[in-house]
């Protein structure tokens, strides 16, 4: 007798707390047979009347659902029926995010490690005194002689024809007529002296 009394209080304990998303839906019976009625069954259950029309009914302990199992789900329902059945959230999404998260974090610590090292190293060499003792030779300017071919420029270099009126070649003709030069042939030459 204690054993049955026992059962019975398990089996209630665990009706009472079974389900993780319960049926929205109550469905009839008979000729109603496709006939649904809206009906949160975390609060009530589903009966029927005489006729098989669906009913609804508050019970302390809930009605139909489907047990999940886990933290990793949410509840969704059938359109037509308002049956419930069990989602899971994608995990690839969250294993692509922490990944990220995680080598970020590790990347972060690396570059703080060696940050730390380098800046321990240098206070390190800034601690130790060194001397260096430094012997120099004066450097002996000595001119460099090169083979270069030098060849003098013409002897009219840098010469400044006269400035002469009229045309040139004769005085008053004109180049192309008959007592004109077309070609012009300095008769002076200033030499430069350099």
């Amino acid at each position: 007798m204690k054993l049955n009394v026992l059962m019975l209080l398990v089996s209630l304990l665990v009706d009472v707390s079974c389900w993780d998303c319960y049926d929205q839906k109550c469905g009839g019976s008979g000729q109603y047979i496709d006939t649904y009625i809206s009906c949160d069954q975390s609060i009530y259950y589903c009966t029927t009347n005489n006729y098989g029309y669906p009913e609804c009914e508050y019970s302390s302990i809930g009605g139909n659902g489907v047990w999940c199992g886990g933290d990793n789900y949410y509840c969704s329902y059938y359109n037509y029926s308002g049956e419930a059945y069990c989602s899971y959230y994608d995990n690839d999404n969250y294993d692509y995010v922490y990944s990220i998260v995680g080598c970020s974090i590790l990347v972060f610590i690396i570059t703080g490690c060696c940050v730390f090292c380098c800046r321990r190293r240098r206070r390190r060499a800034a601690q130790q005194t060194v001397i260096i003792t430094q012997t120099t030779t004066t450097p002996q300017v000595r001119p460099v002689i090169q083979n270069i071919n030098v060849t003098a420029p013409p002897r009219n270099y840098g010469a400044v024809p006269p400035k002469q009126s009229g045309y040139q070649g004769q005085q008053g003709g004109y180049p192309g007529q008959q007592g004109g030069s077309t070609k012009w042939l300095p008769t002076q030459v200033n030499k430069v002296v350099t």
